[in-house]
């Protein structure tokens, strides 16, 4: 009549029922954030402390603020800190790890600027990608990316400066100038913040594109500080074909010429080679161009030195 009931075996149900503690413990435990230690123990200030010790280099520290910043948070699911930690994994070029980061930090994001802080994450870590593994970025269509990132972005924040400041580095590292210059000029008007570095970066863009560089070998050269004497040989050689403008015939003086009884160092110094110093060098064909064609402004020292790798800043090379 009445159906029989199967006992609970006890050993079963003690093992059961620890496991189920301990999943629940666990879980609780990983879930919960950490409480605050000070007034100004938030996410929002160790994801900007962070941001600041990441631009100084500091990057060991940076991951620090980052990590604090996610502890605060229940689950860690703190945006900010995923992309800062995107950041940090993407400078030691660790980018499977960078770009989970990244994901996690669009995933979490819930206002208009945690959207935005995520774009610029995104940005921020194709452009180090492609100034460090320029082949991976292209691979991953890098400037595509960045380009559906920031049109997305400008939807939740038009008026966020660091956006358009760092779609223009974007554009800057991809060599196309103009729509950098165009990024920059935004944060120049916008006037709020990263108007000093929008400006020293307008001003850069502008020279090379009044410079026009038209090879990418050029492109490449422009943005960089300090260049040797060799490598503006080079330059010249690739940009401005000093080989078809400026070559000369070769002329040979067969007339008898008496031998000398002794060489002093004065006239050696006087008969020697233009350049004495570059004949081993990697540039050698370059700068030997450079030379023949007779192009004023880095002859060869007195001594016959031409010192090819004595580096000249680009203030003085002038784009």
């Amino acid at each position: 009549m009445f159906k029989e009931h199967r006992k609970l075996n006890p050993v079963t149900f003690l093992i059961a029922f620890g496991t189920l503690l301990v999943i629940t413990l666990f879980s609780g435990c990983a879930s919960e954030p950490r409480a605050p230690e000070a007034f100004m123990d938030t996410p929002e200030h160790h994801y900007n402390g962070g941001v600041r010790l990441f631009d100084q280099g500091k990057i060991e520290e940076a991951e620090r603020e980052f990590n604090l910043a996610l502890q605060l948070v229940k689950g860690g699911d703190y945006g900010p800190g995923h992309a800062g930690l995107g950041w940090v994994e993407a400078h030691r070029k660790n980018f499977d790890a960078a770009l989970d980061h990244m994901k996690k930090a669009r995933s979490a994001a819930k206002t208009d600027p945690d959207r935005v802080i995520a774009a610029i994450g995104f940005i921020r870590l194709y452009t180090i990608m492609r100034q460090a593994d320029e082949a991976r970025a292209q691979k991953l269509d890098w400037l595509i990316e960045t380009r559906d990132h920031y049109n997305e972005a400008v939807r939740y924040g038009p008026d966020n400066a660091e956006l358009h400041y760092r779609m223009g580095v974007a554009y800057k590292v991809a060599y196309e100038f103009r729509a950098a210059a165009e990024m920059f000029r935004k944060v120049i008007d916008l006037d709020k913040t990263f108007t000093k570095e929008a400006n020293q970066e307008w001003e850069t863009v502008q020279k090379i594109v009044r410079a026009e560089p038209g090879t990418l070998v050029g492109k490449r050269i422009a943005l960089v500080d300090e260049i040797s004497r060799a490598d503006i040989a080079a330059l010249f050689v690739e940009e401005l074909r000093l080989d078809k403008l400026y070559a000369r015939k070769k002329t040979f003086d067969t007339s008898f010429q008496p031998p000398e009884e002794k060489t002093f160092y004065a006239d050696w110094i006087s008969k020697a080679p233009d350049a004495t110093d570059i004949q081993n060098h990697v540039l050698h064909a370059d700068i030997r161009v450079f030379l023949d064609s007779g192009v004023r402004g880095l002859e060869a020292f007195p001594d016959h030195r031409w010192l090819p790798d004595r580096k000249i800043r680009r203030a003085e090379y002038a784009m």
